[in-house]
């Protein structure tokens, strides 16, 4: 049988008899392959079926030794298959070998394409991504139409966090084709990672309607932006059309939402409670700002470290305070630092100072601690300056000061510290 179509439609009917259970098609196949020119569909049939056994090694014998005997055009098809079973046994530099001998004999777009996407193949076998994108935007180089190609390589660019790559290619499938709307919510998540929450959201609203998932991931947005009772009804919705992907997204936005409304309601509930010592602590601030008693003379406190004499100066209550420790082959040898240098004994002073301008008995407060090596490089391997603010209780004596820890939503936290006098 000659001709490239007739001997394929062979190939296949020879494939679903044997598949069938007809043992004479699978005699009449072994047969026919040791002709000369063998029909390079038989060929390739017989070596599916001999990798479907697990024994793709036969299968790859076979191709290599088909390769001689027939029609020069046919050659580049083996090859392929070829390059598919040595991708499956890993043996990928092999594989690339074969798809280069390939491509040297493609003669048309179609042939080129094919072979960029048997390279893409072998790139996604071996991780390797990169290799993989441009493989595919070679084959869409010759197959500009090519909607599954350039579906793939949109989503493989999401994968690797190119999303400008990727809302390129699906803006492109969209333009093609109108009613693709997997391309068209891929889109919209696209723009979302670029930031364009204006076009991602109207995207999502074109397709929300024919495209469960949109509506889904839509229901996100409204949630995520405190439109409770509009994402929840969004995400029943997409539920309700029973596609697997919608209904585990729309079931995370229901779960996001249940817990977020759980969660604002204790805040609120808890507000009194959790404002409560800061609001105590503020009116002691303004109070002490109109209150005339002047602090004692001196008077120790211990806020960490050594204790530290403060003594008042007619606006500002100061103390430093600093202390010596020797470190060598005891425990605190153990903690490294490339200050320490390489002997095994060295000293280091803990050094702290307190300032607070007052005004009346309240101010700001700025407490520094250092420590710092002698013998080492003489900077400090420690450094650390807390700030507030201070209401003075002159009489106990002692120091309440209240400090925001965090920067983006800051915690007050207030702590009262009882000094001796001295």
């Amino acid at each position: 049988v000659e001709g490239t179509e007739t001997g394929l439609m062979e190939s296949l009917l020879l494939g679903m008899r044997i598949k069938a259970g007809d043992a004479a098609a699978l005699k009449e196949l072994s047969e026919r392959v040791t002709q000369n020119p063998p029909n390079a569909w038989l060929v390739q049939e017989q070596a599916v079926l001999y990798a479907g056994w697990g024994e793709i090694d036969k299968a790859l014998a076979m191709l290599r030794d088909a390769e001689s005997r027939v029609v020069a055009s046919d050659v580049g098809h083996l090859l392929r298959l070829q390059a598919r079973y040595h991708t499956k046994l890993k043996q990928y530099e092999e594989a690339l070998v074969i798809v280069d001998r390939k491509f040297k004999l493609d003669d048309s777009p179609t042939q080129r394409a094919a072979t960029f996407g048997l390279l893409a193949y072998i790139a996604k076998a071996k991780s390797d991504k990169e290799l993989e994108a441009s493989a595919l935007e070679c084959q869409l180089r010759e197959e500009p139409n090519n909607a599954t190609v350039r579906f793939n390589v949109a989503f493989l660019y999401g994968e690797i966090s190119k999303s400008a790559l990727a809302a390129f290619h699906y803006g492109v499938l969209v333009s093609q084709d109108g009613d693709h709307h997997a391309a068209r919510n891929n889109l919209a998540v696209s723009f979302g990672e670029l930031g364009l929450k204006g076009k991602q959201v109207a995207v999502f609203q074109e397709v929300a309607d024919v495209q469960p998932l949109a509506k889904a991931n839509l229901a996100m947005i409204k949630a995520t932006a405190g439109f409770f009772a509009e994402g929840e009804s969004l995400a029943k919705e997409a539920i309700s059309a029973g596609e697997r992907e919608a209904v585990d997204r729309s079931s995370v936005v229901l779960g996001k939402i249940a817990g977020d409304r759980k969660s604002e309601s204790e805040t609120v509930e808890q507000l009194e409670e959790s404002t409560r010592e800061e609001r105590v602590f503020k009116a002691m601030f303004a109070e002490g700002r109109l209150h005339g008693a002047q602090p004692p003379a001196n008077f120790e406190i211990q806020i960490s470290g050594a204790p530290l004499r403060l003594y008042f100066d007619g606006r500002n209550l100061i103390g430093e305070a600093q202390a010596n420790e020797k470190i060598g082959n005891g425990l605190l040898s153990l903690a490294y630092h490339p200050s320490l240098g390489s002997s095994n004994d060295r000293e280091i002073t803990k050094h702290q100072k307190f300032t607070a301008k007052l005004r009346g008995t309240s101010g700001e407060f700025e407490y520094q601690t250092h420590t710092t090596v002698h013998g080492g490089s003489g900077e400090p391997i420690h450094a650390k300056t807390r700030k507030g603010l201070v209401v003075l209780d002159a009489k106990q004596p002692a120091l309440t000061i209240f400090e925001s820890i965090g920067e983006v939503e800051p915690t007050a936290k207030v702590t009262r510290i009882v000094g001796r006098r001295v």
